[in-house]
């Protein structure tokens, strides 16, 4: 077989402005995220196209602007709602000057979720004779608004608990202060943490002539020996209708990345929804739409899928019965902790004898694992 050695250098990339915006009828942030191709040989995914002026425009003489939050992402001050019968249109002003607009786009009615569901499937390995998959489905079956065109996002919760919770925070010198969960310092504790997670992968759906129902479409797949399902388990599924013209935008994205995200990797020209106002053969990546959400929010736990091969046996995020707490003599704890501050926390007192006891991080300290040790208002 003979090889022929490429020079990435030597190929050429375009600079294309990539868009990511979908506004929807939730009262919520809105956001708009603006980045540009890099060339193949990159280490980078994407690099984000700063200090932009985006608004978008509506026919009822609104003006919402956007005001970025970090780099090549840009938020709506105030919560904003799309409004039905309404055009909307997307304007951006790049730093350098080049001044882009969106086609105009009306919200397309979305049919509502009829259920969100999980199936375990049984996929037994040499390290774990009862492993597997969780899968997630949404069902339309009451397609009342007679939609063709669906997309799915999905936001996932999960709760993570370490097997030896740090109740005690080190101050500096051999001072503490308590962080138990309960106390006056409950904000600090580490024992119980919160990792959620946005995904927004497409996922898309056109419905074949005749059909009318969503039926067991797939939503989420994660393996039973993730940290995800060891307590509670949340998700999120979001519904959303698409015009034919977006359903094909998106179709050919995924098809063209097989990657399941607008940013990563280039895919050439593929024409979107918006273009320079000022030079239209400049290709633009993206696809503005403004879109009604529906959603449901599920629940789940091990006992959920008792009747199936699946079993928890270790409820904690990791497993530490092989680590020894250590013993430190209570006015030697400064000294102990800046020569192990890395490794250690302070877990707990004794009383006979009066000692400190250090965990090791990775058993103490729930935020290792997770992105918040604060509970969510839906929990």
């Amino acid at each position: 077989m003979c090889l022929e050695q490429i020079d990435l250098e030597q190929i050429g990339t375009e600079d294309l402005l990539v868009v990511d915006a979908m506004i929807t009828d939730q009262l919520e942030i809105q956001q708009v995220k603006l980045t540009r191709t890099v060339a193949l040989n990159s280490n980078n995914s994407m690099q984000p196209e700063s200090n932009a002026q985006i608004w978008i425009e509506g026919n009822d003489n609104t003006r919402i602007d956007f005001i970025e939050d970090k780099l090549g992402t840009y938020k709506t001050e105030q919560p904003f709602a799309a409004k039905q019968n309404t055009n909307y249109t997307l304007r951006i002003i790049t730093n350098s000057g080049r001044e882009y607009q969106s086609a105009t786009s009306i919200m397309t009615p979305t049919s509502p979720i009829d259920s969100v569901y999980a199936e375990f499937e049984s996929f037994p390995t040499v390290l774990n004779s009862r492993g597997g998959f969780f899968n997630f489905y949404v069902d339309t079956r009451s397609n009342t608004q007679n939609n063709k065109y669906f997309r799915w996002f999905w936001y996932s919760t999960f709760e993570v608990v370490v097997p030896t919770p740090s109740r005690w925070l080190w101050t500096g010198g051999n001072t503490y202060v308590i962080r138990e969960r309960g106390s006056e310092n409950d904000s600090l504790q580490v024992e119980i943490c919160y990792n959620s997670d946005t995904i927004r992968q497409i996922n898309v759906k056109s419905l074949l002539e005749g059909e009318q129902e969503v039926i067991r479409q797939p939503i989420s797949r994660f393996h039973s020996d993730s940290a995800s399902m060891k307590r509670r388990y949340s998700i999120l599924v979001k519904q959303y209708a698409l015009s034919e013209e977006s359903y094909r935008f998106w179709s050919l994205i995924d098809e063209s990345t097989n990657q399941g995200s607008l940013f990563d990797i280039q895919v050439g020209t593929i024409q979107g929804n918006i273009s320079n106002v000022n030079d239209g053969g400049e290709i633009v990546l993206g696809f503005f739409e403004v879109v009604q959400a529906q959603s449901v929010r599920r629940f789940y736990t091990p006992r959920d899928f008792r009747n199936t091969s699946f079993r928890e046996f270790n409820p904690n995020v990791v497993s530490c019965s092989d680590e020894e707490p250590i013993a430190i003599e209570l006015d030697k704890i400064g000294e102990f902790m800046e020569a192990n501050k890395e490794y250690y926390t302070l877990c707990y007192f004794t009383t006979f004898p009066p000692a400190a006891i250090f965990c090791k991080i990775r058993c103490a300290v729930c935020t290792e694992y997770a992105n918040s040790n604060n509970k969510p208002d839906y929990w």
